[in-house]
């Protein structure tokens, strides 16, 4: 694992490391354990001292020793890198996964720079550095489905989530009226746990609900994401115990998020509405780290603020999405470049000096988004 030596700020560079293997493309087996034995001495040992997965059996027939060491090696520790390539590092790889991640590897344009491990929220001295394996949109999903994903890498997650009530699935609470007065399942067995505020006993069918709702999730089509989302809300406010929390579930967050478009176009305060609860429940899940779920909530606040003809407010919201995602992960690059666009149309400026402007953030100059991502958190919070 690895440990901070200091406090740092939220988009603080913890580490820039460079690949000890890479593949620019995804080889088969024998390629890569021939590209491995081509390697110095010395990184070969570096390597093999890493973490190993069994791979599918049949995959491993025919290796053994080294050989097999290697190939698990690479299942565990590869971090995909761009043109669908993948490459082991000496330090970077050596950091636990959590669910509740504080950084992230975000990984280099090109081979000739270095992958940065990125500080997603305040990390105190002596705190472990934890990222996460999975996506994003799976660490906002519930503990069974998150386990099952990290199946792969061998292991059960023990982290703070997974070991307690699990926050993506909650029910509010109808008899104490308090706010973030919910029921939630404990993440190891299931069993629904009394209100976190008054303590009274959950009611029956809360998994039959949570069931229903699941596969109307599964099923509907997102043109049909608003009136699910708007039957959602419904049940809710009528009967807490028939339909998940608006703020508080996954399966809300998600037709929140589908239905956001259309809440767009039709309803600018239903939007805001819906884009505060995803940016409640995205902060209170992740610990209130960076997050592609809180620029995507930024972006629908400042789209509604446009519409409402305040300007100044929707490119301080814009600028606090875009600084969340140069944060995070490459997988985060689409969305960083539509938040580009919505920030060039309020700008008014040219497209192409404003994307110079922005992509020199990347690379060694990210640390100094630690300072614009905390102001920003600030801004948008008052």
């Amino acid at each position: 694992g690895l440990q901070a030596c200091e406090s740092v700020r939220a988009g603080t560079v913890l580490i820039q490391d460079f690949p000890l293997y890479a593949e620019q493309t995804i080889l088969d087996s024998s390629d890569s354990l021939a590209a491995f034995a081509a390697l110095p001495a010395q990184k070969r040992e570096t390597i093999l001292e890493m973490a190993t997965v069994e791979g599918p059996s049949v995959a491993e027939i025919g290796y053994s020793d080294e050989e097999l060491a290697f190939l698990r090696v690479l299942r565990a520790n590869s971090v995909t890198i761009p043109d669908s390539g993948r490459a082991i590092y000496a330090v970077a790889c050596r950091a636990n996964h959590s669910c509740k991640p504080n950084a992230a590897l975000r990984a280099p344009l090109c081979a000739a720079e270095p992958l940065c491990l990125v500080a997603l929220r305040p990390i105190d001295a002596g705190d472990e550095v934890t990222v996460s394996y999975i996506g994003e949109g799976a660490l906002l999903r519930s503990t069974l489905h998150r386990r099952q994903l990290l199946k792969r890498w061998g292991f059960t997650c023990s982290c703070e989530r997974c070991i307690g009530l699990d926050e993506t699935r909650g029910f509010r609470c109808g008899s104490c009226g308090k706010q973030d007065a919910y029921f939630y399942p404990h993440g190891d067995t299931n069993n629904w746990a009394p209100c976190c505020k008054c303590g009274i006993e959950a009611p029956p069918g809360l998994e039959a609900a949570e069931a229903s709702w699941a596969e109307r999730e599964r099923v509907a089509r997102d043109a049909h994401a608003a009136a699910f989302y708007d039957g959602l809300l419904s049940g809710a406010a009528e009967d807490p115990a028939s339909a998940p929390a608006p703020d508080a579930h996954w399966i809300a967050w998600k037709f929140g998020r589908r239905a956001m478009p259309a809440l767009l176009k039709t309803n600018g305060a239903a939007a805001l509405r819906a884009a505060q609860r995803q940016r409640n429940f995205a902060n209170k899940v992740l610990g209130n780290a960076a997050s592609i779920a809180n620029a995507e909530a930024l972006s629908a606040e400042a789209a509604v603020a446009s519409q409402a003809e305040k300007q100044t407010l929707a490119r301080a919201l814009l600028d606090a999405a875009l600084v969340e995602v140069m944060c995070l992960p490459r997988t985060a690059e689409e969305v960083v470049d539509r938040l580009q666009r919505e920030w060039l149309e309020l700008q008014e400026w040219n497209s192409q000096d404003e994307d110079i402007a922005v992509r020199k953030i990347d690379g060694a100059s990210l640390s100094d988004l630690a300072q614009s991502l905390t102001a920003h958190r600030e801004l948008v919070e008052a």
